[in-house]
């Protein structure tokens, strides 16, 4: 900021001198001819007098130098032209007059110097007033300022065009009144009005003191097209998270076919048993109201079923709650069990007890867990035993899980790129999969990796989970903000 004022400071013009010596010596002239003329026409006889006068005159307009070439030139000639019989100008009078000239000149060079520096300093002040005045007025960031009343004192022009109204009509006007409140800090987010549309603003305030008054600085910045663009991503991806979960039930469509057809064909069985039952000539009321209850049994089983992929797919907002790891990882399975039952694979599910909660999305951690065992059934499909293990562990303040596989495994070139979109191991694949699996993941502030598992020998998708209380607040919810605003 130095060199910038030193910049501006520069380019205050500086008085010009250059021909003081040549009017000096003129001044000194013009001083004995007026003496002379003095004496001739009205008898003043004052041969110094006018000398000094024009030493007094020189000294204040250009200076000591030019002061003393006046005050030379005049008494040299008055010296010079005076009669050898004068007795004003003898060698007394004339040192007398030179010694009063040359404290004139003295004093008059201090004077131009301190006013000529306080001209400066005045220019150099009302220069940077316009520099500053400048750059508040035009600046794009919004500025006011506030007096210790809360009264706008000063507003720029971005400060108009938020407010939709001149920066002028902004002056007097309580801060209250504009923001909808007073600052009672120093920096804080809200949501206001402004001209039938919500605008989304951080605050700042910066106190400051002049001339024993208080002010505060207020930048506010308009982050409302962020904050609806941040809205936006987060409506595509509640969509693309729910056309996810819809492709990877699409997947299991046979298993989940398979999956209703045995309570609805126990139903159908039962209620030809109750049928036969009832048309008997002595019915036993006490077997059909068993088998009625059993029917029953079955049909709410398949609601049950029905209730779960219904919970899975449909849209809906980033919601995280405190829950029980074993019972989201249970659920999750469950839903997963189905590709399992597929391709008739072994499944091993290994969950270490865990004496805390997790704060998560449930239905999205299910999404993860569910697109994950799609993955290694997939995997292990070609493989003539086929073994898949889900494993779920706690190591201080985090919690993990894990799907692995006894499939060919992950190539080392591909586990640093497996989680980027649409990149795919697969012949049929699009690569969505895992990339929405990483960016759920990291919603909850954690990480998702790929490795080789060391007991089945195929690919490990692991992922890690903040426990509850296991983190500070802001980083807990990093990010759901984004999905809850």
């Amino acid at each position: 900021m130095h060199r910038f004022w030193a910049m501006i400071d520069d380019e205050q013009a500086r008085p010009r001198r250059g021909s003081g010596i040549v009017i000096a010596s003129l001044a000194g002239i013009a001083a004995v001819a007026t003496a002379k003329a003095a004496r001739h026409y009205i008898g003043v006889d004052l041969p110094f007098m006018f000398c000094v006068a024009a030493a007094l005159a020189t000294a204040i307009h250009y200076g000591a130098l030019a002061s003393l070439t006046a005050s030379l030139t005049g008494l040299g000639l008055t010296i010079v032209l005076a009669p050898a019989a004068d007795r004003l100008v003898t060698i007394h009078n004339a040192a007398g007059a030179a010694v009063f000239c040359v404290c004139i000149a003295l004093f008059g060079g201090a004077l131009l110097r301190y006013s000529a520096r306080e001209r400066r300093f005045a220019a150099i002040a009302r220069r940077r007033e316009r520099v500053l005045q400048g750059m508040f007025v035009g600046s794009p960031a919004i500025t006011l300022i506030i007096d210790e009343n809360d009264q706008v004192v000063a507003a720029n022009e971005a400060a108009g065009r938020l407010f939709e109204q001149p920066s002028s009509a902004l002056i007097g006007r309580g801060i209250a009144a504009l923001i909808g409140e007073g600052l009672r800090s120093s920096r804080r987010r809200l949501t206001i009005g402004i001209g039938g549309r919500d605008r989304h603003l951080r605050v700042t305030a910066t106190r400051m003191t002049l001339a024993g008054r208080h002010f505060q600085t207020i930048h506010i910045g308009d982050e409302t097209e962020v904050t609806e663009a941040h809205e936006q991503l987060a409506s595509t991806q509640r969509e693309l998270y729910q056309i996810a979960r819809a492709t990877a039930l699409g997947q299991l469509g046979s298993s989940i076919a398979h999956e209703l057809n045995q309570p609805l064909a126990s139903v159908a069985n039962y209620s030809g048993v109750a049928r036969a039952l009832l048309t008997a000539a002595d019915p036993d009321i006490s077997a059909v109201r068993q088998v009625l209850d059993d029917t029953l049994d079955q049909v709410f089983r398949a609601g049950q079923v029905l209730k779960r992929l219904r919970e899975f797919v449909r849209r809906r907002a980033f919601d995280r709650i405190d829950v029980d790891a074993a019972e989201v990882v249970g659920d999750a399975v469950r839903l997963g069990l189905l590709a399992v039952k597929e391709v008739n694979a072994e499944l091993t599910v290994e969950v270490a007890p865990v004496n805390r909660t997790i704060c998560v999305d449930v239905v999205q951690l299910q999404q993860v867990i569910l697109n994950l065992m799609i993955n290694a059934v997939d995997a292990v499909r070609s493989q003539p035993v086929r073994r898949i293990a889900v494993r779920v562990w706690e190591d201080g303040e985090t919690l993990f899980c894990a799907v692995s596989d006894n499939g060919p495994g992950i190539p080392s070139s591909l586990r640093t790129t497996v989680f980027e979109p649409f990149r795919s191991s697969k012949e049929q694949g699009i690569g969505i999969g895992l990339a929405i699996c990483r960016t759920i993941v990291e919603a909850h502030a954690e990480k998702i990796w790929c490795d080789t598992d060391p007991v089945l020998g195929g690919a490990r998708f692991a992922f890690s989970l903040p426990l509850s209380n296991s983190r500070e607040a802001e980083d807990v919810d990093r990010a759901s903000g984004l999905h809850n605003r």
